[in-house]
């Protein structure tokens, strides 16, 4: 079947092109070249680049490139240099703060797993100034989380919301964690899980079918620092991250740029095999597909030809298509997520359960969800789930209408899932 075409701003095919680490590997440097030779909108770039939180990104690619400071306005090019400074700044804030709290949890005999964005921007990135981070990330066994609470509140952080007894904290299909603020407001907040999951997964098999203990078994330890910290190993950070991305509708981009990274940075080290397998006994194959397809599509990852044809979908919605096919055209995704969940399911009666279980989860549930207390909690609250989920119906019909009559784009080839 012959590819088809779509097309794209070449700006965004700009942007996408100088989102990695390495642009000497195959002919990036020389696409850049030639699009930096021509008119590029720079405000539309520098914002865009911004929001998909890949800003570093795109400056360090530059700084690369031979002339490329006198072809970018000196007024982009200065904004993106303090943006990859700012970044690297408090990175290097939240690497201190790391090396402190690895240390006091030790001390405890607390175990726990760093993930998501500064445990990539050493590891895999291998540069702080390229990953932005905004809190810290922590999984941990549930049976510590009281003594966690205790240590976190004894330096000076508080839940965002009364929790209670947190040992009474349900491991639920909703969500699993609690974020900590600090009190003076100094410290950076931590997100504290329990459990992978954090926003409704479309089918309920997959809460149990999550194996954590090979998942801390299988666990890698990076440095952070002076820190020896712990994380996902290779296999598995890509699973959770492509489960991350589809929670997210695959935006920002920098989700995406983050498992091209690990690929790229793993090499030939990378387990496939440990992938695939976990993909499909965790219940994740359909988020690992549809985000190593986009990988491919929008960042040529390179990975080996039968991990896509095993993790290949029998069957894919009309709808699912069509969301995959609006990420790769730069429209995005995000807000589609649960109306993605709910054709991932193939059955009527699955359909019916997951509808059910997102809209009408339980007091002590939806007080999670929206970190809130569970006291407060009130029918307001399933009137407003009710709404937001119709409103979201709403919004990706609206977005599939306008879809295909953007104009200044180029034609790039469409693969068929």
């Amino acid at each position: 079947m012959p590819e088809t075409k779509t097309r794209l701003r070449k700006e965004d095919l700009f942007i996408r092109y100088c989102c990695r680490t390495d642009i000497t590997t195959g002919d990036y440097a020389a696409r850049i070249k030639d699009l930096l030779n021509t008119p590029l909108e720079w405000d539309y770039c520098f914002a865009r680049a911004n929001n998909e939180r890949v800003a570093p990104l795109l400056y360090k690619a530059l700084t690369r490139i031979e002339g490329a400071d006198s072809a970018v306005p000196s007024r982009i090019w200065q904004t993106l240099k303090e943006r990859y400074y700012t970044v690297l700044g408090k990175n290097a804030a939240l690497v201190e703060q790391m090396e402190d709290l690895s240390v006091l949890f030790r001390s405890h005999g607390i175990g726990f797993l760093l993930f998501k964005g500064l445990a990539l921007a050493e590891a895999v990135y291998q540069n702080v100034g390229l990953r932005e981070s905004s809190d810290f990330d922590l999984l941990i066994h549930k049976n510590d989380f009281p003594d966690i609470d205790a240590l976190l509140k004894n330096l000076g952080y508080e839940p965002f919301f009364d929790t209670g007894n947190v040992a009474l904290l349900p491991c639920n299909p909703y969500r699993n964690s609690v974020m900590y603020h600090s009190r003076d407001h100094l410290g950076i907040p931590l997100h504290i899980y329990w459990h992978p999951i954090n926003l409704v997964s479309y089918h309920a098999e997959i809460m149990s079918a999550l194996d954590l203990e090979k998942v801390f078994l299988e666990s890698q330890i990076i440095p952070i620092g002076a820190a020896q910290v712990a994380t996902y190993s290779p296999h598995h950070q890509i699973l959770f991250l492509s489960m991350h991305a589809l929670s997210h509708g695959f935006s920002p981009l920098v989700l995406l740029c983050d498992i091209n990274e690990l690929i790229r940075a793993e090499g030939n080290a990378l387990d496939w095999n440990k992938t695939v397998d976990d993909a499909f006994s965790f219940r994740l194959s359909k988020h690992v597909f549809y985000t190593l397809y986009l990988c491919e599509r929008i960042l040529e990852t390179k990975m080996p030809g039968w991990v896509m044809a095993a993790l290949r979908q029998k069957k894919l919605s009309f709808f699912e298509r069509r969301v995959l096919e609006s990420v790769e055209e730069g429209a995005g995704a995000a807000g589609q997520e649960w109306l993605m969940y709910l054709f991932m399911n193939e059955r009527l009666a699955e359909k019916a359960s997951f509808l059910k279980r997102a809209l009408f989860p339980s007091a002590r549930e939806l007080s999670l969800i929206k970190q809130k207390d569970c006291a407060k909690i009130n029918a307001l609250d399933y009137i407003a789930r009710f709404f937001s989920a119709i409103l979201c119906g709403l919004r990706v019909v609206a977005k599939q209408i306008v879809r295909g009559k953007k104009t200044n784009r180029e034609e790039i080839p469409k693969k068929p899932l």
